[in-house]
């Protein structure tokens, strides 16, 4: 089933001396995204987190102190993309990610507003299969098959790791 629409993670960071620059700054950056994202036609932009912490400078990078001794502060915004235009998420990806605004894309996925409609087809489909192969097993061992007993259905947003 192709999708109709495309959902897009992604964040922009920055880090200042103070936390109200980082911020700002932050903000500023998310602002000029979403004129960028306006003017591709993505419409529905939303700040999904932010987070605003002390930081301490070492020479392998920023890392998080335990202590109250800032040496600066990281700013993080998280945005949500919602796009209608399939066709063209290559080329969004690749814009997003040259921007210059963006320093991670979380994640891409697609999505159909027939999903309700294609799992209650494919949930029809397999119980006449089931129905079929069971009819199968009962003649070859010259029975009939009964009624149903049973019937479990596992929820497919979930994963399930063990």
């Amino acid at each position: 089933m192709p999708p109709d629409s495309v959902s897009i993670k992604l964040s922009i960071e920055s880090r200042e001396k103070e936390a109200k620059s980082a911020y700002s700054i932050c903000n500023a950056r998310g602002r000029i995204l979403q004129e960028w994202l306006s003017c591709y036609g993505v419409e529905e932009v939303s700040a999904s987190s932010i987070s605003l912490k002390p930081t301490s400078w070492y020479n392998q990078g920023v890392q998080e102190i335990s202590k109250n001794k800032s040496h600066g502060f990281f700013a993080n915004i998280s945005y949500h993309i919602i796009s209608r235009d399939t066709k063209r998420v290559d080329d969004l990806v690749l814009g997003l990610v040259t921007s210059g605004e963006v320093e991670h894309l979380h994640n891409v996925s697609f999505h159909t507003k027939r999903l309700k409609e294609i799992r209650e087809t494919v949930r029809k489909d397999a119980m006449l299969n089931a129905r079929r192969k069971a009819d199968i097993y009962a003649e070859a061992a010259g029975s009939a098959v009964g009624e149903v007993l049973q019937i479990e259905d596992l929820d497919p947003d979930r994963w399930l790791w063990s």
